[in-house]
């Protein structure tokens, strides 16, 4: 039986790994009038072309392992539109077994299974650890109504608006399973925020223009350990698509993040493309 849980408030979005600094990934912008419901049922990314879909073999984990899809497997989908300056994402995980063992939801959504990701809109940020605050996190279900995280202090990218999200189960909800999620969500230039983590008014959502280059990064967490702590959970098999992990640095590092293109073919939900260029598959081919 497929469960649904519909939460206004969260977002995400995906990429693939190849080369130091990634090569080019391919965000779908969705049609005006044929954006992707945020409902948690994916049939409108399963209909898309291949070429759109991340897999766990376009992943990498900390000790290059080749994946067991008997314990974890996945696959991501991004897309845009330049209209709403949003992001859109999917992603599905099947998992031996499901973990979210935090026991009073105080510790961080990123130690259970969970679902997480870092943009940077406007490609300006190049080195180090300095994402700021544009991460989020996604895990499920809810412990004394925590399902995510993220944002560092700027409570406000994370109310409805700013970022949606749905998820849905298949399976055991804390046992073999098949999670999906989905989500939508804006991505920002700049992030200020009040001391009670509201916008100052001195926040910048980024442009999304078609055929620009973003960042973008994610992670999906397999947790397989007993407790709820970030000790316990390192060698546990985090995939991410920016192929890069540091033992005590959970966060996606700007300067591994993927080089993800804004496809300037448009999609609609619910119909076919309005342009598929031909060389769109070869040069996503390409990178590998």
């Amino acid at each position: 039986m497929k469960k649904l849980f519909l939460i206004l408030s969260a977002v995400a979005l995906l990429a693939i790994p190849v080369s130091a600094h990634q090569g080019d990934f391919l965000a779908v912008q969705w049609a005006d009038d044929g954006l992707p419901t945020i409902d948690g049922n994916l049939t409108e990314w399963q209909a898309l072309p291949d070429y759109f879909s991340i897999l766990i073999e376009d992943t990498k984990n900390a000790w290059d392992e080749e994946p067991d899809k008997a314990d974890l497997d996945f696959g991501f989908w991004g897309g845009y539109n330049p209209n709403n300056d949003k992001l859109y994402a999917a992603a599905w995980a099947f998992d031996n077994i499901h973990v979210r063992d935090d026991p009073d939801g105080t510790d961080c959504a990123c130690n259970d299974d969970s679902y997480e990701f870092f943009t940077d809109g406007d490609h300006s940020v190049e080195t180090g650890n300095d994402y700021g605050n544009g991460w989020w996190n996604i895990t499920w279900p809810p412990v004394n109504g925590v399902s995510h995280a993220g944002g560092g202090g700027a409570k406000f990218t994370q109310q409805s608006g700013n970022m949606d999200y749905a998820v849905t189960f298949d399976g055991e909800e804390f046992g073999e399973s098949t999670y999906y999620y989905e989500v939508e969500f804006a991505t920002w230039d700049v992030i200020s925020f009040d001391g009670d983590g509201n916008d100052d008014g001195g926040s910048v959502q980024s442009d999304l223009v078609p055929g620009n280059i973003m960042h973008w990064s994610m992670i999906m967490t397999d947790d397989d350990a007993e407790l709820s702590h970030r000790a316990e959970q390192y060698d546990n098999g985090r995939w991410k698509n920016d192929g890069w992990w540091v033992v005590g640095l959970p966060c996606a590092h700007s300067d591994r993040a993927a080089d993800f293109e804004l496809d300037t073919d448009v999609q609609s939900a619910g119909g076919a493309a309005t342009a598929v260029e031909a060389t769109t598959w070869g040069r996503l081919k390409s990178r590998f």
